[in-house]
């Protein structure tokens, strides 16, 4: 299911920057890579969300998987950094974090 989310413009960049050599060249490497290990450093690092610790938020994670139509389990996890926001790794062995 297409979902249609890009902006004016997004697609023709999208093609022109994955017919660079570089660029195809490093997406390809990545999805090769082999998994990072960064969910073994969460755990070890950080504080693991649950429905049970914070259900409100896992009900938005759930809605937001369902509307974009993505397959995979998400982690979510609360790491303590006062300058870090918020980001999504790439999914390892199934998963998004």
């Amino acid at each position: 299911m297409k979902l249609g989310l890009r902006a004016k413009g997004d697609e023709e960049l999208l093609k022109k920057l994955l017919g660079d050599p570089t660029i195809d060249r490093a997406v390809k490497t990545a999805k090769e890579a082999q998994d990072t290990g960064v969910r073994r450093e969460l755990l070890a690092s950080s504080v693991r969300i649950t429905p049970r610790i914070l259900p409100r938020l896992d009900a938005i994670v759930r809605d937001s998987k369902t509307l974009l139509a993505i397959d995979s389990d998400i982690e979510l996890y609360i790491y303590a950094d006062a300058t870090f926001n918020a980001a999504c790794v790439r999914p390892e062995g199934g998963r998004a974090f």
